[in-house]
């Protein structure tokens, strides 16, 4: 037992002092021992050499255990202790004594604290705790940056002090504390990606920890709440109250997004359009409100991305809806592939891809409805008919969709994420029979309709419309409690009809307005007789004659398939061939302009004949004396 009231200057620095500040057990008593021993030494006026004998008599220390058969971590009250055998790990640093001398890992304190294991990979990852300037972090890596030499070097952007000099020794150290303290350090589930994980939902259980990369950790952190969940439903309420579809139908895809993994339903997009200045972006914001953060950068994204970023944030949100403004800009950059970027879109996947390691990354997989919007609609005649059917549009109503925009903006950003979590409260607790039984009545009721007004709508659009319908009706009666459903009789006509969407009949309008488009390429000069471009083909008796590699050229540049659409113009009789008795035989010789070539004759919806028709310069199309009868006209 020390003695204080008989420490001098000189007797506080000797060697029985410190042994007994190392022979106490209880941590407690130990510090309490070292406070009150440190303030006496500066009284003395010796505080720095009492401060250099402790440092000395624990490195002495630990050096002793070392050699007698390992030590214990010393990094104070703020993790564990563990067993680190030769390694002397303490505040200051992490070292070794080697038979060439001392090996220095890291000059500051540094451990493994957790093990995840990745809910989808069944990859492992460390958590690693350092302290820096007095303050702990934890940092996430991947076990494979802590077992290299080269890439543990890395660990330095977090403000690790390590280099190349140290690498080699700081990688040995926490592979040693690994092995040494596997029953010590705790293994927990992770996951990559939000939505449903089991039973659960991420983010809102917090046994499960978010382990994805830091280019995607500003989004994890905005899927939280914030603010008054009053104030955002009093919006929300007087919102859907104004009559105005374009944010009533973004809500409803919002609540929709996880109810696709639990109908086994394919991802699918909504998209407003219309006047720019309207509000559609701000009705955008809203239904990012639902769930997350609202400004900008956060959750929600402008259309800047390529195909590969969207695949990973597309993966990340997994069940959570993709918010992302204004996607015609994408659609300006991949132009006539506009459809298949559609279609990627809303495959529930992204491509196989090989890594640097000749081998394949992994594949990224989604189920979740994007919203976004356009001053155009999406939909081109070039557009496959799969894509189309992928695609939900709201044509925005003239005038505004909120008398302030800015004062919703205000709002939104400091009132947000409450109604996400309750959503998924509720529909946690429904039976899936229940939630289908809900889709099944709205599902009856387009059917009934459908048969009312002699239609035929496209299946794959009535099933994601039906989803739409059902969170629109939960979120309504439990959330918003207001009454204001969606109109079905709208969204009803929302609903492509199937020739709408039929990829052949698109194709022939498609050639029909570029033949208008180009008619100088199949029409000559009344007067000279010769074209004025390049000769395409010609029209007589109601027919557009074309040169079949002119056609093949259409093909392409209309995005559908000239054999599959010469198959159907054959069998609805708009094709003229060169032999009646040989009907597989769609083109036809034709001699213009004294060359003889193969063409098409397909049979055009608006004129008799304009063989005697000026070109553009002079005059469009004639007066049309008599309409030809085109089959499929009269379905649409």
């Amino acid at each position: 037992m020390i003695d204080y009231k008989s420490l001098d200057g000189k007797a506080i620095l000797e060697e029985d002092i410190f042994t007994e500040i190392y022979d106490e057990q209880d941590p407690i008593q130990q510090a309490a021992m070292i406070c009150t021993l440190s303030d006496m030494a500066k009284s003395f006026g010796v505080k720095q050499n009492f401060d250099r004998m402790l440092k000395a008599f624990k490195r002495a220390r630990q050096s002793y255990n070392q050699q007698t058969g390992g030590s214990y971590t010393d990094f104070g009250d703020d993790y564990p202790q563990m067993y680190c055998g030769g390694w002397i790990a303490n505040d200051d640093g992490i070292s070794i004594l080697t038979n060439f001398g001392e090996k220095t890992a890291c000059t500051h304190p540094i451990i493994p604290v957790r093990m995840l294991v990745n809910a989808e990979t069944g990859y492992l990852k460390s958590v690693l705790a350092f302290k820096i300037r007095g303050r702990w972090k934890e940092v996430i890596v991947d076990k494979e940056v802590i077992s290299s030499n080269n890439r543990i070097v890395n660990l330095s952007k977090y403000g690790v002090r390590v280099t190349s000099e140290n690498a080699r020794a700081l990688v040995q150290y926490l592979a040693d504390m690994e092995s040494m303290n596997e029953k010590l350090i705790p293994e927990q589930k992770s996951t990559s990606k939000l939505g449903w994980l089991d039973k659960s939902f991420i983010p809102y259980d917090s046994t499960v920890v978010f382990d994805n990369d830091d280019a995607l950790s500003g989004a994890f952190k905005s899927v939280t709440s914030h603010g008054s969940y009053t104030k955002w439903l009093d919006l929300m309420r007087k919102i859907r109250a104004s009559g105005r579809i374009e944010a009533k139908m973004y809500l409803a895809g919002a609540f929709a997004s996880p109810l696709l993994h639990k109908f086994n339903a394919l991802p699918f997009i909504i998209s407003t359009y219309g006047k720019t200045g309207k509000g559609k972006t701000v009705a955008l914001m809203v239904a990012t409100s639902v769930w997350a953060d609202p400004t900008e950068g956060k959750y929600f994204i402008r259309a800047k991305a390529n195909e590969i970023a969207l695949e990973v944030r597309l993966d990340f949100l997994n069940h959570l809806p993709l918010a992302i403004d204004d996607l015609s800009q994408i659609q300006k950059k991949v132009k006539d592939d506009f459809g298949e970027f559609v279609y990627n879109l809303c495959s529930g996947g992204g491509k196989e891809r090989s890594n640097t390691s000749i081998g394949l990354q992994r594949q990224r997989y989604w189920k979740n409805i994007v919203l976004t919007n356009s001053e155009r609609s999406l939909v081109s005649e070039t557009m496959n008919g799969g894509a189309i059917n992928r695609i939900i549009e709201v044509e925005s109503e003239e005038g505004n969709i909120f008398e302030s925009g800015a004062e919703v903006v205000d709002i939104i950003k400091e009132h947000y994420g409450y109604a996400g979590e309750e959503f998924i409260n509720i529909i946690s607790s429904m039976s899936l029979e229940e939630l289908k039984s809900i889709q099944r009545e709205f599902l009856d009721r387009i059917y009934a309709k459908q048969f009312e007004m002699g239609e035929e709508k496209e299946e794959k659009q009535i099933i994601p419309m039906s989803i739409l319908l059902t969170a629109d009706k939960i979120a309504t009666e439990q959330i918003f409690e207001d009454g204001q459903y969606l109109d079905f009789d709208k969204c009803y006509e929302m609903l492509k009809s199937k020739g709408d969407i039929s990829e052949e009949e698109r194709a022939y309008d498609f050639i029909m307005s570029d033949i208008q488009m180009h008619i100088n390429n199949f029409v000559p000069d009344r007067f000279t007789g010769t074209y004025r471009g390049d000769v395409w083909g010609c029209i007589d008796n109601g027919y557009a004659i074309i040169n079949n590699n002119v056609f093949n050229s259409m093909a392409d540049r209309g995005n559908f398939s000239a054999k599959g659409f010469l198959a159907w113009a054959q069998r609805n009789g708009l094709l003229q061939s060169s032999n009646e008795k040989d009907r597989e035989r769609v083109t036809k010789s034709k001699k213009i302009q004294g060359k003889v070539t193969r063409c098409v004759f397909l049979k055009m919806d608006t004129v008799e004949s304009i063989e005697d028709a000026e070109t553009v310069e002079d005059t469009d199309f004639h007066e049309i004396n008599e309409q030809i009868e085109i089959p499929f006209k009269d379905k649409r």
